[in-house]
């Protein structure tokens, strides 16, 4: 007698390969291009260790030397610095009972099966905005905030502290003239104040467009898990402008099991298992683990000022920080 088994509606290396693959697809970050796969990044993964290092050459120094007659030039060097990534490892589970499939009329491991590569989509954005935080903190700690244009009060607001033209090219140049922008990503709150002045251009003018229009020819990426915060009686918005592959992303199944299918017969319930093993870098800046408390950081220990710290020049770092009230 035929029977549809579990193992018959997810074969574990099919759905492992489909997760990892759509998932990051489907990231706006992704599409938007501010997301960039390193095949490099992998390569360190499916080895050990929980840190791997990234080094480069740091710019040249020194100025150019008149030559005079029996003239001697002076050298300089070039040094090197590194980056260095964490390894992440995260995963989830998930059970569904066969009444509960009965009852539906539907198949609800099924449905679940689908939803997971959303589940993960949003993960990965929760996971890459918790590392910008922390470096935004860092920034603000001890590089005296040059990566960051904060207009926000915890007074009276008003139109000085709102998202605005100016606001908004205030950081555009902070960088000055290594501005080369692609991205911007906001609340929809700031958003929709820039649409209500008229200053989204809905006519896709890139191929990178995503649907929120642009701003100054950049893609805007509108996600409400960007940060808000309280702060007084008023909240606080945060704008990432994004610069192209600022975030450098690889991703590994070396040693791990990505994904794992079992059942509790006693209870008549299958489970279902994903594991990610990945990193995430933003350019221009190490992780120094200050302050992890077991073998793997948490959302808020990647978010943690003290466990980040630029190493490269503020005109090399991927992203620059508005903080508006609305």
């Amino acid at each position: 007698m035929a029977v549809l088994r579990l193992t018959d509606v997810i074969v574990p290396e099919e759905f492992a390969q489909y997760i990892t693959e759509e998932s990051v697809k489907l990231t706006t970050f992704f599409r938007s291009g501010i997301l960039a796969i390193d095949p490099k990044v992998a390569g360190f993964l499916a080895g050990g260790g929980t840190t791997f290092n990234m080094p480069f050459w740091q710019r040249l120094t020194g100025a150019a030397q008149a030559i005079q007659s029996d003239y001697t030039i002076t050298t300089d060097k070039t040094t090197t610095s590194k980056m260095v990534a964490r390894r992440l490892l995260y995963g989830n589970g998930w059970s569904s009972e066969e009444l509960a499939s009965v009852l539906a009329g539907d198949n609800a491991f099924n449905a679940m099966r689908d939803m997971v590569d959303q589940w993960w989509d949003e993960q990965m954005q929760i996971i890459l905005l918790a590392t910008m935080r922390g470096i935004v903190d860092d920034n603000e700690d001890n590089d005296s905030s040059d990566l960051v244009n904060d207009i926000s009060t915890n007074g009276t607001v008003t139109a000085a502290n709102r998202i605005s033209s100016d606001a908004f090219i205030d950081t555009y140049a902070l960088l000055g003239d290594k501005s080369d922008f692609v991205a911007v990503g906001m609340h929809s709150v700031p958003y929709f104040k820039l649409v209500k002045d008229n200053l989204i251009t809905f006519t896709a003018t890139s191929a990178q467009d995503i649907g929120f229009g642009t701003y100054l020819g950049l893609t805007v990426i509108v996600n409400d898990q960007i940060y808000k915060e309280a702060q007084g009686s008023n909240t606080q918005y945060w704008t990432f402008l994004f610069r192209a592959g600022s975030i450098g992303f690889g991703e590994s199944a070396a040693n791990i099991t990505p994904v794992e299918i079992d059942r509790t017969a006693a209870k008549s319930e299958d489970n279902l298992f994903t594991r990610r093993q990945f990193a995430m870098h933003p350019m221009g800046f190490k992780w120094i683990e200050n302050s992890v408390a077991d073998d793997m950081p948490t959302v808020n220990e990647l978010q943690y000022a003290g466990n980040w710290d630029r190493v490269m020049d503020k005109k090399l770092c991927g992203f620059v920080t508005l903080k508006t009230n609305g």
